[in-house]
């Protein structure tokens, strides 16, 4: 699958700098997304539901890699199928 990202993945730099798969997140915690391994199906329908590259997303719930954000005033209820492919950074 194709994978983009602002940076290219470096496992290095992901321990030190707090990059991890949405699917780990914690309630309560913010992240802003920075890569998506996935194809352009996925993307665009990220996309329609206002998660994109860049966007800060609030993890509401989690529950095994199912979990539900919010994303530019939305609240998104994603299954582990696309959480896992969805890496992040913490910002809290």
């Amino acid at each position: 699958m194709p994978q983009f990202y602002l940076s290219p993945p470096d496992a290095s730099l992901q321990t030190a700098s707090g990059l991890h798969l949405l699917c780990d997140c914690r309630p309560g915690q913010t992240c802003r997304l920075v890569g998506i391994d996935g194809n352009r199906a996925l993307i665009n329908r990220l996309m329609g539901l206002g998660v994109r590259i860049g966007s800060e997303i609030r993890v509401l719930q989690q529950r095994g890699q199912d979990v539900v954000i919010t994303s530019t005033g939305n609240r998104i209820a994603l299954g582990g199928a696309i959480a896992r492919h969805l890496q992040v950074e913490s910002l809290t």
